[in-house]
């Protein structure tokens, strides 16, 4: 058992003092404070804050990276806002981090979203125009030549703020031979790159390559230079012969919740915000599955990456659950199930994205057990079995827009009630690659009114 006041300490090693080490010992530096009152461990922070039942929730504000060895609980009657601020929060516990009893949220206060101004860069004979909102390059047809580009990029407003570089391209060129590449420097390096300069270079695209979002971590404080460049060699022309930047910006890396074991459980009421969970370790086998979250009471999802792994449900609801925006990335693991929802449970899924999940077969990125209700009105789903019901309970699930892909059934009643149907503007599509698009047991009732249903088994 760990000694009270005693937590994780992270110290640096090596020659660049670049190795991380985790040790237990006396934090000297604060984590967090409340108003103006800092503290070296977060669970005294929260042990700060009342349980009186307080009506305005005391804010609890991240001011370093939280690194927790002990089980953080929410007392019944506390009312307590965790803003990370920009941190993280590392959790060694073996269990679940965070045990919620009270009125709980975790958010991220810091915004940020920059849009990089696109104008046309012409530096040398060949660079890249601006033309209906996008940067073209300009030497079509012309062999042994390259267009540079340079765009400057100010973040010095930004000082220590962890940020993400998004440029989105696309390319059509001859394929191996001529080239789009994006690499990004310090400001004080103002030699425009080879395109064989693999230094700090983020795209090599060519051939035929639809528009693709890549990124690149930044940190604030400081000044980059982005450059662009599109190498044609001596050999033919092929395709449109261009290499496309379709947009630009900055934004703000999204702070997280990283555990060892299990993030969270939810007995009474919790706000989710614009932030990212995900565990570093997998459950054992089927009869050992982690839960990230494990809700039994009133949740609320909005924006929120949760991280899946091989024997893992990120979210196992027998509550209530209301997702808006967001996603779940099951990472490609065996036995990851998006949402298991179970016994009671009732959820209510806006504009959200399940990937990555289950190739198993008996499992799906949507598992419905026991008597548990879902609507669904926006959602995007790609993975082996998108929804699943069990066999022994009546349970029920609506469907009022939504893109589902799978390369199983795409939905599977074995028991139970489901209802598509397109209202409000909104679209359904289904697609299956290898099965039956949807299956229906004997004791199921499917309701259809309009979607797309396609299954290639058969062609």
């Amino acid at each position: 058992e760990i000694p009270d006041g005693v937590d994780i300490v992270i110290s640096y090693e090596g020659e660049n003092k670049n190795i991380e080490v985790a040790t237990l010992g006396i934090p000297e530096k604060p984590v967090a404070k409340i108003g103006e009152t800092t503290y070296t461990l977060l669970e005294d922070a929260i042990n700060a804050c009342s349980n009186s039942n307080e009506e305005q929730a005391t804010t609890i504000q991240l001011i370093n990276n939280a690194y927790v060895s002990r089980q953080l609980n929410i007392l019944e009657g506390q009312n307590i806002k965790l803003d990370l601020n920009d941190n993280d929060i590392i959790s060694y516990v073996k269990d679940e981090t965070f045990v919620n009893n009270g009125k709980f949220e975790i958010t991220d206060s810091t915004e940020v979203n920059i849009k990089i101004n696109m104008e046309e860069k012409v530096d040398n004979e060949y660079g890249f125009i601006y033309k209906d909102g996008y940067l073209i390059s300009n030497n079509s047809g012309v062999h042994n030549s390259t267009a540079n580009s340079c765009i400057p990029i100010d973040l010095t407003a930004y000082d220590g703020t962890k940020l993400i570089l998004k440029v989105n391209a696309k390319i059509s060129s001859e394929s191996g031979r001529d080239i789009g590449y994006a690499t990004l420097r310090d400001s004080t390096n103002t030699t425009m790159p080879l395109y064989s300069d693999t230094n700090g270079r983020f795209i090599y695209i060519s051939g035929s390559v639809a528009e693709k979002e890549y990124t690149v971590e930044l940190v604030g404080g400081k000044s980059y230079n982005l450059y662009f460049g599109y190498r044609k060699d001596g050999s033919s022309n092929s395709n449109d012969d261009k290499f496309t930047i379709t947009d630009i910006s900055v934004v703000k890396k999204i702070s997280g919740l990283y555990n060892f074991g299990e993030a969270i459980i939810n007995n009474s009421e919790m706000n989710l915000g614009n932030i990212r969970i995900s565990c570093y370790n997998q459950g054992l086998n089927t009869g050992n599955i982690r839960n990230v979250i494990n809700n039994t009471g009133n949740m609320n999802i909005n924006g929120t990456i949760i991280y899946g792994l091989a024997y893992t449900q990120p979210i196992y609801n027998s509550g209530n659950l209301d997702v808006i925006g967001g996603e779940i990335i099951g990472n490609g693991g065996d036995y990851c199930e998006g949402i298991y929802n179970y016994e009671d449970g009732i959820a209510n899924i806006y504009n959200f994205s399940i990937t990555g999940c289950t190739s198993n077969s008996g499992r799906a990125s949507i598992y419905l057990a026991g008597t548990s209700q879902i609507k669904i009105y926006n959602i995007y789903i790609s993975g082996y079995s998108c929804i699943l019901s069990d066999s022994t309970h009546e349970n029920s699930i609506e469907i009022y827009g939504g893109e589902f892909k799978s390369s199983f059934n795409t939905m599977r009643l074995n028991k139970g009630n489901a209802k598509m149907e397109e209202k409000d503007n909104s679209v359904i599509t289904m697609l299956s690659n290898n099965s039956e698009c949807i299956y229906t047991g004997n004791n199921s009732n499917l309701i259809i009114n309009g979607g797309t249903i396609t299954s290639n088994r058969y062609e």
